[in-house]
């Protein structure tokens, strides 16, 4: 346990709730007079600022609800326990707050905002919030809940010793992802060279409609509450979600995100896994297409540009069966998706060398917060 004092974040902290707004105040569009408003899916890694922002009247919006830098934007409420109670960092100036199912933190003098904010990735508050969510549909965290919450307090100095050690740790899993990325860059770039513009198709390669190529289906619904621990990924809107005890398919399948801000997202499976109802998958495709090539021409046609945008962000297949790729040689293809399985394997090996950095940084950020640090 800690061997410093433990504080309720009410007493370190203020609790902001978000803007609340009717549906007739809301923009898509910045203009004078209007406030960028930020929502669960701007709530990653990093705060995203510059996305999928609507826009609502300055009177909407109190003074205390603007966004400072250094103060922590949570989701609140989601239909997806993954998302409630995720937190990210304002790092910079901008003018603008979060909507009415997110809230700011705001911590006072007695907590440096880098601190507290590291507070928020540690494993005490991971379980904490798992265990808050409620609601049959909806998951929630309440706000005197949230306020409740008990977090150890060290003195500013051990506290900026603290942050000090884990930025250094954070830079060198910011360095491994930025190499990461790098190699990552090489197949679009392969796709390009080997196929062109997909848009432009100067190489004059056959297209055709996704309806005529694939077949998709809706995933099998798995909340986490449901999911038995076991060794079989779960992919959702967006890759995988977690692990379960039983699989759909035993071998690789191509899934499309089917909902949420990451609808269109597009993955191959492993083997031996499940995907939920957030996703479509691919139940055949045409002999004239390798799996792999398939992938990466859809990820090209961003299918979130053809989501329906009524209540949340969602594609389904009618939406994406009118959308043409184009269909080269199948050689081609296979020669595509061999050079791909090479990068792959150099993206494997990096992979292993950042979960390592990974697994380091929740190390020192589970002592940390021990007081064994």
């Amino acid at each position: 346990m800690s061997k410093w004092e433990s504080k309720k974040l009410i007493d370190v902290a203020y609790v902001i709730r978000g803007v609340t707004f009717d549906k007739g105040d809301v923009s898509d569009s910045p203009s004078e007079g209007l406030v960028p408003i930020l929502r669960a899916g701007n709530i990653g890694n990093n705060l995203d600022t510059k996305n999928d922002l609507v826009y609502v009247p300055t009177h909407k919006v109190g003074k205390e609800q603007l966004l400072q830098v250094g103060d922590i934007a949570i989701c609140m409420s989601s239909g997806s326990p993954d998302i409630v109670g995720k937190t990210s960092k304002l790092e910079e100036i901008w003018k603008g707050s979060v909507g009415a199912f997110c809230a700011i933190i705001r911590f006072n003098q007695n907590v440096i905002p880098n601190f507290g904010a590291l507070y928020f990735q540690s494993r005490a508050f991971i379980s904490w919030r798992k265990h808050q969510a409620e609601g049959a549909n909806i998951k929630n965290i309440r706000k005197s809940d949230l306020e409740s919450l008990m977090l150890p307090v060290p003195p500013l100095t051990e506290q900026e010793r603290i942050v000090c050690i884990l930025n250094e740790a954070e830079e060198m899993k910011r360095l491994r992802a930025q190499a990461n990325n790098r190699t990552t860059d090489f197949i679009p770039a392969l796709f390009d060279e080997m196929f062109g513009d997909p848009l432009k198709n100067l190489k004059q390669f056959q297209k055709k409609s996704l309806g005529d190529l694939i077949k998709v289906k809706s995933g099998n619904g798995l909340t986490s509450e449901a999911r038995e621990i076991g060794p079989y990924p779960v992919y959702g809107g967006n890759g995988i979600t977690g692990y379960h005890s039983e699989y759909m398919f035993d071998k690789p399948v191509l899934v499309i995100g089917r909902v949420g801000v990451y609808c269109g997202a597009v993955h191959i499976s492993l083997p031996n896994s499940w995907v939920t109802d957030n996703a479509l998958y691919v139940s055949s495709f045409s002999n004239d297409l390798d799996l792999t090539y398939l992938a990466w021409a859809i990820r090209f046609t961003n299918l979130n540009q053809y989501a329906g945008r009524a209540a949340q962000p969602l594609v389904s297949g009618s939406r994406i069966y009118p959308v043409e790729i184009v269909v080269p040689p199948k050689e081609l293809q296979i020669e595509f998706a061999t050079r791909v399985k090479e990068i792959s394997s150099l993206e494997v090996d990096q992979s292993i060398a950042e979960q390592k950095l990974e697994s380091l940084f929740q190390s020192l950020l589970h002592r940390a917060f021990e007081g064994e640090l």
